[in-house]
């Protein structure tokens, strides 16, 4: 079971590899 700290987690770094990979394009 994901507790709802472990979502967010995930979901900042979805966000921030999304924007990382934004930058070095």
């Amino acid at each position: 079971m994901i507790n709802s700290s472990e979502k967010l987690a995930m979901l900042y770094k979805t966000e921030i590899m999304q924007i990382f990979s934004k930058t070095i394009m």
